[in-house]
This record gives structure tokens, C-alpha cells and sequence, in this order.
């Protein structure tokens, strides 16, 4: 990759994407060796997740539980120099936008950013930027192109369902992301 002068933006983790009940300490330390290949790889950002919870239960039952957890591992994250990217995914503590707007307003650090998934919003039942962008605007640091149909779960070619990426990449455009 350094020869040919290729960077990676991000090492594509699946931290947090395990259920809420297991250990914490399992994660932390998948995180540790996630911010070695980061280092390794000069990628300044990982991509993680908010821990599922358990079928049936309420996600506000693991609230202090998510955020705590996630607060160490964005403290890992500081001292290491490469910030976390929030991705929102079904079954998970943020999978709709208000869960992932609580997250990222909560711990309020700019080592947690936002991957918005508006595909991964549509499988949560939402519609991505007319119920949740807003929500997460300010911490979007990077942008899935992928799209879904709602009800199906149909994963369709970006602009064929119903995951707005034309709306998200224009409103996107005007707060100059790039």
C-alpha cells in the first residue's frame, strides 16, 4: 500500500457488535489490537458499533451500560490518536437515529464520529435523512452508499430504495464534507 501511495480511511471493525451481556473486557481488548493495525496501517479512524441487546428487552435497560462502555473505549481512543466511527446497525443499542444521536451528544468527543448507513436506517424501519440525519448531522465523518427498501429489506442499488442518499450526499455538500 505505501508503495503505491494507497491509505486506508478506516479499519472496518466489528467492535461493539457483540451482545451488551458479554464481557466488557473481550472488547477492550479487540480494541487494542484494532488501534495497532490503525497504527500499522497510518488509518486515522475505526469503525465500531453499540452492542446489541438482548431480544425483546428495552434498549434504555442498557443504556448507562452501552455509554459507559463505550466512554472507555473512546478514552482509549484519545490517548491512541485515531477516533471511533459510531455505525448504526439493526438489533443494536444505536440502531435508529435517536439512540445514535443519545450516544455521540452523550460522550460529546471528537474521537467518536458518526458512519451513517442510511441502508442500515431503513432495515430499522426509518426513513435515514428525514428522521435521523438531523439527529447526527454535526458527527458525520463518513458516508455508506448503500440503500434498502423499507418492509422488504431489500438491499437495492444506491438511489433504487428508500435510504434518501441523494438528500444525505446534498445536505452533506453544503456543510462541505468531503
Amino acid at each position: 500500500l505505501r508503495k503505491y501511495g494507497i491509505q486506508l480511511s478506516a479499519v472496518g471493525s466489528p467492535i461493539g457488535k457483540v451482545p451488551i451481556t458479554d464481557p466488557a473486557d473481550n472488547e477492550i481488548e479487540r480494541l487494542k489490537l484494532c488501534m495497532e493495525t490503525a497504527h500499522y496501517f497510518g488509518a486515522p479512524y475505526i469503525r465500531m458499533f453499540s452492542y446489541y441487546i438482548p431480544e425483546g428487552e428495552s434498549p434504555d435497560k442498557y443504556r448507562d451500560e452501552v455509554m459507559e462502555r463505550l466512554r472507555r473505549m473512546v478514552e482509549i481512543a484519545e490517548k491512541e490518536g485515531i477516533a471511533l466511527m459510531l455505525e448504526n446497525e439493526a438489533d443494536l443499542y444505536g440502531e435508529k437515529g435517536d439512540k445514535c444521536a443519545d450516544i455521540l451528544d452523550t460522550i460529546d468527543s471528537p474521537f467518536l464520529k458518526m458512519a451513517f448507513d442510511p441502508a442500515n436506517f431503513v432495515c430499522a424501519g426509518q426513513h435515514p435523512f428525514d428522521e435521523c440525519f438531523e439527529l447526527v448531522r454535526k458527527h458525520i465523518k463518513h458516508l455508506h452508499i448503500k440503500d434498502c427498501k423499507l418492509g422488504t429489506k431489500e438491499m437495492v442499488l444506491a438511489g433504487k430504495g428508500d435510504g434518501q442518499i441523494a438528500q444525505v450526499m446534498r445536505a452533506l455538500k453544503a456543510d462541505g464534507y468531503d
